[in-house]
């Protein structure tokens, strides 16, 4: 039976959290619009000081690496190909990934 084979992962898992050192106080992130055609706009809840950005393709192809400085980035992606991107912050606290869909 096909339905035994699979399991159904809800929507809202399409974050990946690791905290690091038994930090409890991860930051929230907001990706939108999501899906999305020209660009990303990333708001971040509670970010440590200093947080490396990367946005790369479903095939791990970096299509931006920097720091993150303030709370929220505006990035620009009309010329990406359409398809499923991923967004990682990463600190000495946490890393954590949210998934966008490029239409």
């Amino acid at each position: 039976n096909i339905t035994e084979e699979f399991k159904v992962i809800p929507e809202s898992t399409t974050s990946i959290s690791s905290p690091i050192k038994g930090n409890t106080s991860l930051p929230i992130i907001n990706v939108f619009p999501n899906p999305a055609r020209e660009y990303i706009r990333l708001l971040v809840e509670n970010k440590p000081a200093l947080c490396e950005i990367e946005i790369f393709s479903i095939h791990g192809e970096i299509i931006y690496k920097g720091i993150l400085e303030g709370t929220e980035l505006h990035q620009d992606i009309s010329h990406l190909s359409k398809g499923i991107y991923f967004i990682t912050l990463r600190s000495k606290e946490f890393v954590r990934t949210e998934k966008v869909i490029k239409l």
